[in-house]
């Protein structure tokens, strides 16, 4: 895997859990936890100054949903959810979340989300840039997709949701979800 160091930011309102989060991932050369917050508005203050590559996020905390960051987040960075509540999985996965984790976190559990997050990246960092203002590289968040090149006459149609897209791509039948907002969409097009 890639030797590079990614930086990553925990944000939950728990304090034991976020050191023993922090400890499992000082286990990992790639990974560095450049901040811990305790706060959705916490982890937007940090935003303004840093882009971590990866988050963890506590579905609940005082006053916000951790969903509620989802939007100020650049597009690079990559959200695992880690909560103690199951039932927000789905919703998770549906927004584009690189994986969910139930509280306490299990080392072997991480192990699997570290690796998932190291093998996006790499396929990031090796992909081949289009050859001309026609096709556009675009970079799905949905487990065991890849980027991809899509010509741009090939999407039929793009609904927003939040800071995530679906998009539709003729002769394809499933639909696929990007992180790029629908303003995105309407700047490159």
């Amino acid at each position: 895997m890639s030797t590079t160091r990614y930086k990553a930011l925990l944000v939950d309102d728990e304090a034991g859990a976020s050191q023993r989060l922090a400890l499992l991932l000082s286990e990992h050369q790639n990974i560095t936890v450049a901040a811990s917050v305790r706060s959705v508005g916490e982890a937007r203050s940090f935003l303004e100054v840093q882009q971590p590559d990866l988050i963890f996020l506590d579905m609940e905390m005082p006053g916000q949903l951790g969903m509620e960051l989802l939007s100020d987040l650049p597009e690079k960075t990559q959200v695992v959810f880690v909560t103690a509540y199951a039932e927000y999985a789905v919703q998770a996965f549906e927004v584009g979340a690189l994986d969910y984790l139930v509280k306490p976190v299990d080392p072997e559990r991480l192990e699997r989300t570290l690796e998932r997050f190291l093998t996006r990246q790499v396929d990031r960092e090796s992909s081949i840039p289009p050859q001309n203002h026609e096709e556009v590289l675009l970079s799905s968040h949905l487990q065991n997709q890849q980027s991809q090149i899509i010509r741009l006459k090939s999407i039929h149609w793009i609904e927003g949701m939040q800071n995530y897209t679906r998009v539709k791509v003729i002769g394809k039948e499933t639909l696929v979800i990007f992180r790029r907002r629908l303003a995105d969409w309407e700047a490159l097009l």
